[in-house]
């Protein structure tokens, strides 16, 4: 069982998913966490800390690939890289959740509740593609890096030549 201090427990079952992959996924309790929509897509419920993005003027690092490992993710640190000095540097809460086939986020950036997301995901090369059928219908695709305890997701906005590296740790 994955779990944060003192928490509670929260069952987590992806529409769609296999009865094997559901998760008994517990959750602290406190000022600090946010339900992240979590009647809305399975969204997991977010209990991390609110991150500061850090800018750095430089290219991003290239992303790895690798093993994703099935659990909660609550994102611990951001970085934002460009080009030239002087942009927004947002703050975000994020909480991933991943299944061997499935996965739900739930965020607030700049202390704003995004709406969850869920759906099917595959990984190949070091691009993680998620195929969202909750709240929206669409295809998101991302460079990423995952270790046996980090996911690290490359999300560069359109209309930016920005790069956010969000750095994810395995609950």
């Amino acid at each position: 069982m994955q779990s944060f201090p003192d928490g509670v427990s929260q069952d987590v079952v992806f529409e769609g998913a296999d009865a094997g992959d559901a998760h008994d996924i517990t959750v602290e309790s406190g000022p600090g966490c946010k339900d992240g929509g979590a009647m809305q897509c399975a969204a997991p419920a977010i209990c991390g800390p609110v991150v500061q993005t850090v800018e750095v003027v430089q290219s991003p690092p290239p992303p790895l690939g690798g093993t994703l490992i099935p659990g909660l993710y609550v994102l611990t640190s951001a970085t934002v890289y460009r080009a030239s000095a002087g942009g927004a540097t947002p703050t975000f809460q994020i909480a991933y959740s991943f299944t061997s086939s499935q996965f739900a986020e739930a965020s607030y950036e700049d202390g704003f509740e995004q709406s969850p997301i869920a759906g099917s995901y595959e990984t190949a090369g070091a691009i993680l593609t998620r195929n969202i059928t909750c709240q929206t219908s669409s295809t998101a695709t991302d460079g990423y890096t995952a270790t046996s305890t980090t996911l690290i997701v490359y999300r560069a906005p359109s209309g930016t030549n920005d790069t956010y590296e969000l750095v994810a740790t395995l609950q």
